[in-house]
């Protein structure tokens, strides 16, 4: 059997469109289990299992996405193009905000095995900073892929960002305000039913 010389090519492709699409379904879980916004209808345990298996799935098909354009024979990239943001020979900039997204699916995907030394409130404000992540890979995806005209790519792009902001906007709105401390005198109280209250 013939050697297709655009196997590559299509392998790259085909890997960036699933990482993405992994990448968004990660990023769209996290936002969910933070926001509680499926309690009652999943399990939270399950939604967690399904987004941490997501990242690393993501991670591997990044991995295989990048490995794949070293020996493609139309675009000579280099592997620090691919490490180095802003080096590529093929669109540049759009190439860089690939290379970001990928450092950054990296540091998420390994803060999972780091959590206890990172401590709950670190992690969670890591993960949350992983939609800055999805950002640059929806841009990577729209300005430097090959299937970014097609219709259906335009819509998947479309629908995955959309949900993702939103989410980011109810995670951000359902966020609890801070409690009051023990010791805090209520602002809306008189002087005297505020004296009164720390009398007692």
């Amino acid at each position: 059997m013939d050697w297709d010389p655009h196997f590559c090519w299509y392998v790259t492709r085909a890997s960036g469109i699933v990482a993405f699409a992994l990448l968004a379904l990660a990023t769209g879980l996290g936002l969910g289990v933070t926001s509680r916004l499926a309690d009652g209808i999943l399990n939270r345990r399950w939604v967690f299992e399904v987004h941490k298996s997501a990242s690393l799935l993501a991670l591997a098909f990044i991995g295989l996405h990048l490995a794949v354009l070293i020996p493609e024979p139309w675009i000579d990239f280099g592997p620090m193009d691919l490490l180095l943001p802003g080096t590529s020979p093929y669109r540049p900039l759009a190439v860089a905000m690939g290379v970001l997204a990928m450092y950054g699916a990296i540091v998420a995907a390994s803060s999972f095995y780091i959590k206890k030394l990172l401590g709950h409130r670190t992690w969670r404000a890591l993960h949350f900073a992983t939609f800055g992540t999805f950002v640059l890979a929806l841009l990577h995806g729209v300005y430097a892929g090959a299937d970014s005209g097609e219709p259906w790519m335009r819509l998947t792009y479309f629908v995955t960002g959309l949900a993702v902001f939103f989410l980011a906007v109810f995670r951000i709105l359902a966020a609890p305000l801070p409690r009051p401390r023990p010791d805090a005198t209520p602002t809306s109280l008189s002087g005297g039913a505020a004296a009164n209250m720390r009398a007692r």
